[in-house]
């Protein structure tokens, strides 16, 4: 939540927004695929702030290898570990990154 909020306080310089989610972006394939519901919300939350706040941060490389196979995931109705928290922010994630 911290590092989102410092994107959407750099909304102005995206390059500030780019440098914070480079350092984090090697952790987001761990926290979607987290056993813990809060971790993916969270996850996701960065995700949509990032494409709303700063959406050239988000690469064509990492958009199409790893976060939308992270969304579909989520989605899978037949899966124990989906939640309405996260499968929701990754339903905004998908349109913030779609709208950016």
């Amino acid at each position: 939540d911290l590092i989102g909020a410092l994107i959407t306080a750099s909304k102005t310089e995206n390059r500030v927004g780019e440098v914070f989610f480079g350092r984090v972006s090697n952790l987001l394939p761990a926290c979607f695929d987290s056993d813990m519901a809060e971790v993916r919300q969270s996850a996701f939350a960065l995700i949509g702030d990032t494409a709303e706040y700063c959406p050239s941060a988000i690469t064509e490389p990492f958009l199409n290898t790893t976060l939308l196979p992270a969304i579909v995931r989520n989605f899978d109705a037949r899966s124990e570990e989906v939640s309405q928290n996260s499968a929701n922010n990754a339903m905004w994630a998908l349109g913030q990154l779609f709208v950016a």
